[in-house]
C-alpha cells in the first residue's frame, strides 16, 4: 500500500461542507483526485462548495499506480479518522490489486461511496467565475461554516472575503492560498421592519430622559 501525506487541516474543512442527504447520497462525503503532486479535495451539497489543493511533498509523489484515481470519501470515515487525531498530516493509502482496491484514511478502512460526483469544474471555470459586485444575501448558517473553515485553515478570527455576485454563485477566498469556495445567495426576507423597532427604542429613549 502507497500512502499520500496531505494536511490535515485541508480535511477538517472539506468535511465541513459535505451534503447529508440521503437522497443525494453521492455528495455525502469529499472527493479525492490524485494527480502526480498534489490531491485535490472537494465537496458540497448544492448550495456551497469548498475545494482545496493538497500539495504534496516531493519524496511522497503519487506513483504511477495512483495518478488518476478519483473517488468519494465517506463522511463517516473522515469523522472517525479525526477523532482525537492531532497531528498536522494525515495520510490517504490506496492499495491496488487485481481483486480489488483497498482505501485507508489514518488507521480507518473505508469503502469509497459508489456514485458519481456531480461536474463542480463547471462553476469554477476562470472564463465564467467572476463578482460583479453586487450586493446579495448569503444564509448566515452557511456564512459560520465558511468562518469555521477559515480558523482551521489559520485565520483566527475566521475572516473570508465574498466576491459579491449578485444572483449569482459567489467565489469565496481564504488567507490560505490553497483553499477557495462558493456560495450560493439567497432571496432577501423582504422585511424592512427594522425602521419601526429602531423609531420606537429611540423614542424610548428620548421619554425616558425627559422623565429623568
Amino acid at each position: 500500500m502507497t500512502n499520500l501525506y496531505i494536511k490535515t487541516k485541508y480535511l477538517k474543512s472539506a468535511a465541513i461542507f459535505a451534503s447529508k442527504d440521503a437522497v443525494r447520497y453521492y455528495i455525502n462525503g469529499v472527493q479525492v483526485e490524485v494527480f502526480e503532486r498534489h490531491i485535490t479535495l472537494v465537496s458540497t451539497d448544492g448550495n456551497r462548495l469548498f475545494i482545496a489543493h493538497c500539495a504534496l511533498a516531493s519524496d511522497n509523489f503519487a506513483d504511477k499506480s495512483m495518478i488518476g484515481e478519483t473517488f468519494i470519501l465517506p463522511s463517516d470515515a473522515i469523522k472517525k479518522s479525526l477523532i482525537g487525531y492531532k497531528l498536522g498530516k494525515i495520510s490517504i493509502g490506496i492499495e491496488t490489486n487485481e481483486i480489488a482496491n483497498r482505501f485507508t484514511l489514518g488507521d480507518v478502512t473505508f469503502i469509497p461511496i459508489d456514485g458519481t460526483y456531480p461536474n463542480w469544474r463547471e462553476l469554477i471555470n476562470p472564463d465564467t467565475v467572476s463578482h460583479d459586485e453586487k450586493p446579495a444575501q448569503y444564509d448566515g448558517r452557511v456564512l459560520a461554516d465558511f468562518s469555521k473553515a477559515s480558523k482551521i485553515l489559520g485565520n483566527n478570527r475566521g475572516y473570508f472575503d465574498i466576491g459579491y455576485n449578485g444572483d449569482n454563485l459567489a467565489p469565496i477566498s481564504f488567507d490560505d492560498m490553497n483553499a477557495a469556495g462558493l456560495i450560493m445567495p439567497v432571496n432577501p426576507i423582504g422585511n424592512s421592519n427594522y425602521r419601526a423597532v429602531f423609531g420606537q427604542a429611540f423614542v424610548g429613549q428620548e421619554n425616558n430622559a425627559k422623565n429623568v
